[in-house]
């Protein structure tokens, strides 16, 4: 027996969806995350606030947790705001600025220097090589190995030298011939701890030449920390404080997201790193008119007329409010992704629906 019975007919995926007029199934399936539509949340006005006062030239950074529950939004703001920063820097709205989200904490401290180096650029660190004069090492580090590097950088290519600083900073191996080249004495890959007070020189340097001022780390499910053993965690914390005692709340803004579980247990065991950051709490969708608020910008955002009256959408306002108050009859919390994910399958159920007419 075949189980698909009659004769298959083939529909484009786009076709599926034409109909109610979008070019796609406008929400997002289970899991999927869309940083490009973002609804402005009440209880994170003043993060965005604070992000706001950062980019437009405070040099004071910050440090904020944003907790909240599985699907109520945390991945979602941070993407939004790296879209929002790299797309004002593409236009020209913000200079100087580097911007960079991770999706996962949990690896190794060496991940937070790399992920530094490639919120930088090797393009901005060759600028900074190839900047006539080079800005002054500070001081203490001239005796370094750190300042002996920019003594002799000029000796190969910036595009060479800005390769070997990113690989040498984030603790990859590097050869006996390269550090010769550059005076670097010790031959023991660079750990973290000594890597950051170098980035925070570097960025002296960089607002010194009017290349980078300011950069902004996104770190999202700080939960999977709780994955690593003790020993781990500490060390995790422990160059995660460094990173923060090295910058000093000058030019380095971070975000950290996470459930609220993982920063009740890090904040017990570590208070000396929860009492730097700020937390604010996300909330489920509130009510039927919350949930409408959410769907349509998705619903907007996958028109294939743009000019579509909002009232002649698909799923409706009501269908909207019916999809949610069910949820709530049942989980009473209605996060956004279950709603979205709802929604999603509202419209797929729909869609197949009409197909088989």
């Amino acid at each position: 027996m075949n189980f698909l019975g009659a004769p298959l007919t083939h529909e484009s995926p786009s076709a599926r969806y034409r109909r109610f007029g979008y070019r796609e199934n406008p929400f997002p399936k289970q899991g999927q995350v869309d940083g490009d539509i973002y609804v402005a949340r009440p209880e994170l006005r003043d993060l965005e606030n604070d992000i706001r006062l950062f980019l437009q030239g405070r040099p004071q950074g910050s440090v904020w947790a944003v907790q909240g529950a599985i699907g109520h939004g945390k991945s979602n703001f941070l993407k939004a705001v790296e879209r929002n920063i790299k797309e004002a820097i593409h236009q020209g709205q913000l200079q100087a600025t580097a911007c960079r989200f991770v999706p996962s904490l949990a690896l190794t401290p060496r991940r937070i220097v790399e992920e530094l180096l490639l919120a930088i650029g090797e393009d901005t660190i060759a600028a900074l090589i190839k900047h006539e004069p080079i800005p002054s090492v500070p001081e203490q580090l001239r005796a370094t190995d750190f300042g002996r590097f920019w003594a002799n950088v000029r000796a190969v290519s910036s595009s060479v030298g800005a390769q070997f600083l990113m690989r040498w900073l984030s603790g990859q191996q590097t050869y006996k011939a390269e550090r010769e080249t550059f005076h670097i004495t010790a031959r023991d890959r660079l750990p973290p701890a000594i890597a950051f007070p170098y980035l925070r020189a570097m960025l002296d340097m960089f607002d010194a030449s009017n290349l980078l001022k300011r950069i902004v780390l996104l770190l999202d499910e700080f939960e999977d920390i709780e994955r690593l053993t003790r020993a781990g965690q500490t060390e995790y914390v422990q160059v995660l404080k460094t990173l923060l005692n090295a910058f000093n709340w000058r030019g380095l803004y971070v975000v950290i997201a996470g459930q609220a579980a993982a920063f009740t247990t890090i904040g017990e065991s570590y208070p000396s790193l929860a009492s730097r950051w700020r937390s604010v709490s996300l909330l489920p969708v509130q009510s039927p008119d919350d949930a409408v608020a959410l769907a349509m910008p998705y619903e907007t955002a996958a028109l294939l007329d743009p000019a579509k009256a909002p009232k002649a959408l698909i799923p409706t306002a009501v269908d909207v409010k019916s999809i949610f108050i069910k949820l709530y009859e049942t989980q009473r919390v209605v996060s956004q992704r279950v709603l979205l994910t709802a929604l999603h399958e509202w419209i797929e159920d729909a869609s197949d629906k009409q197909s088989k007419k």
